[in-house]
């Protein structure tokens, strides 16, 4: 699951450096002590992708300067965004413990510079100025184009590695560490340090859980100045994908810091998302607050919500719960499983032998219609690109789909993407493309044989698709069965279409009706007693009690509902990742549970 999300944040990311944004990043990186003397590092850095023929797919060229002194360090760059807008970064800290940062229009690293429009002059004379602020993390950017982690990795890196845990590190190379997505994300790693003051890396290597190295830092040349070595010349590559490389040349390195204050400027009053807070909102200000300030100003804004009024219980019949531990006929899938002693089947307990109640007539109900497309821009084009997900990302369904595509439309698939991809200046509108890939996917729907059912990530279809499965079915049960498979299959990309949950260990059954909202998928959750009258009715929003979520992390753990099941007294919904909440059976009342 976790390819689709890297996928998708990809594309939103490119959304969002579309902007001038100012960010604050929280960061706890050791309590360590720091060289005696500061140092200043200018120089150049390219960063390439490559396809899987092994051409460069996309050739990232800037400038930077590092600045350090004491625990505190600022690194600005001047840098092109995925859109082909010149920008300028820049992210700094006095203590290391919080970093500030600030993504503006390109200026010389020389000048100072204010937000401006990047869209051009038909959006208005200035940008909206945006910031954000996240908890324990190092810089890592939220694009696979982003200088900052690699420079940070080579330059200002001496404070952390100084104490740094032997055997793990973040990979800095990786947006899918930035604190925007997962700042917690480590992975097994080596490195070789200067044995000069300042200890910063000469060599680092990343690896992959079977041992082989999957991204290395070599420093090829050096020098001294005062009693720290700082790199002069650095190659990154990764050995397996060759998905990218990067080379840092370093052309001027001085003695001491110029900079009497390592943090970016703030221009006016920015509109800055704090989630040191874990809030979601966001708030005004014109200057860097401190995390009790940033308290301060939110506890005005967003005063806590009153608690809603009791909802009345329901009487419910006896429940036999030997029937609730019982084995069935379905295979036993690994995945993590939120109740023990129970086969994980994602919905493992949906009916086939009566369809939900509502919707349109068979086999219409099956087809798919663009708007159950949940972000369509991506699904495009990551089938355009499905070889190098499959190479990087190591994930194959894309391919497997884009195989059973027409050519008009691979090829309208393929120019939506050039388009996408090329330097623009408007956002993104949906075209013949999307008609086209809607067409050819209820064309596979009403096919004479069952989509490829090896498309399924991880083997894992659902319950009511295993069971259609083992039924051999034909005419309208074949497409209901197509489509289910499609579903499976693409759960970040596709809505599902409602399911009905049986209880075995009673004669209740939950309908569910799963919803796009923008980026998110939300349900609407019907119990159903014996006789199939409603006993109450809730709508799962995760975002309501989702307080320690924060930003795109928040959208993806919404966009997919992977399960939704019995418990004991409850009903179970799970989300992508780690994220569940159960319903009271009783009242439907909503509670988030522990991280699984």
């Amino acid at each position: 699951m976790k390819t689709n999300e890297k996928s998708r944040m990809e594309r939103s990311c490119r959304l969002v450096t579309a902007f001038a944004l100012a960010m604050v990043f929280a960061v706890s990186i050791h309590g360590q002590t720091a060289p005696d003397t500061g140092y200043e590092v200018d120089g150049k850095i390219q960063l390439r992708l490559h396809n899987s023929n092994g051409d460069v797919w996309k050739d990232f060229r800037g400038e930077f300067k590092v600045f350090v002194n004491g625990p505190g360090w600022m690194i600005q760059t001047i840098e092109t965004n995925d859109f082909g807008s010149a920008l300028r970064r820049e992210i700094g800290t006095t203590n290391g413990t919080e970093m500030f940062e600030l993504v503006l229009p390109y200026a010389p690293l020389d000048q100072t510079v204010a937000p401006a429009n990047l869209w051009g002059p038909d959006h208005g004379d200035e940008i909206a100025k945006a910031g954000s602020a996240y908890a324990d993390c190092i810089p890592v950017g939220g694009l696979d184009s982003s200088f900052v982690g690699h420079l940070w990795l080579m330059f200002a890196s001496g404070n952390y590695f100084r104490t740094a845990a032997p055997g793990q590190l973040t990979p800095v190379f990786d947006y899918w560490a930035s604190p925007m997505l997962n700042s917690s994300k480590t992975v097994k790693a080596e490195w070789e340090l200067s044995p000069k003051q300042g200890g910063l890396p000469v060599r680092v290597r990343y690896f992959e859980q079977g041992g082989e190295p999957t991204a290395v830092y070599t420093v090829t040349a050096s020098t001294n100045i005062s009693s720290v070595t700082i790199p002069t010349q650095v190659h990154f590559e990764q050995p397996l994908s060759h998905y990218k490389d990067v080379d840092i040349e370093v052309t001027a390195v001085r003695a001491g810091c110029s900079l009497t204050n390592l943090l970016p400027v703030m221009q006016g009053r920015l509109s800055v998302q704090d989630f040191r807070m874990d809030s979601n909102h966001g708030y005004v200000t014109g200057h860097w607050t401190t995390l009790p300030e940033a308290r301060a100003i939110y506890a005005k804004l967003y005063p806590p919500k009153a608690p809603e009024p009791p909802r009345p219980e329901v009487k419910l019949p006896q429940r036999d719960l030997a029937k609730l531990a019982s084995p069935t006929n379905l295979p036993l899938i690994p995945f993590p499983n939120p109740l023990p002693n129970r086969p994980y089947v994602p919905f493992r307990d949906a009916v086939i032998d009566r369809p939900p109640p509502g919707g349109s007539s068979e086999p219409e109900r099956w087809l798919i219609k663009a708007d159950d497309l949940k972000w369509d821009m991506v699904f495009c084009m990551n089938l355009a690109e499905h070889d190098r997900l499959a190479r990087e990302r190591r994930q194959t369904s894309y391919t497997l789909l884009w195989n059973r595509l027409t050519v008009e439309t691979q090829v309208a698939l393929e120019k939506k993407d050039a388009e996408m991809n090329a330097p623009h200046d408007h956002p993104y509108q949906p075209g013949p493309e999307l008609d086209a890939l809607v067409d050819n996917l209820n064309a596979l729907i009403k096919g004479d044989s069952s989509y490829d059912a090896a498309a399924i990530p991880e083997g894992q279809p659902s319950g009511d698709t295993v069971k259609l499965l083992a039924a051999k079915p034909t005419g309208a049960a074949l497409i209901r069965l197509n489509r289910l498979l499609l579903e499976d299959a693409f759960p970040m990309d596709i809505v599902r279409t409602p399911k009905l949950i049986a209880d075995p260990a009673s004669k209740l059954s939950a309908l569910i009706v799963f919803r796009k909202i923008g980026f998110s998928t939300l349900a609407d959750v019907t119990l159903l007693g014996e006789d199939g009258g409603p006993l109450w009715k809730a709508t799962v929003n995760p975002e309501e009690i989702m307080p320690n979520s924060s930003g795109m992390a928040r959208i993806f753990e919404m966009e997919g509902i992977l399960d939704v099941r019995f418990g004991e007294n409850d009903l179970i919904v799970r989300f992508n990742g780690k994220f569940s909440v159960s319903l009271d059976l009783k009242t439907g009342t909503m509670h988030q549970l522990p991280n699984t």
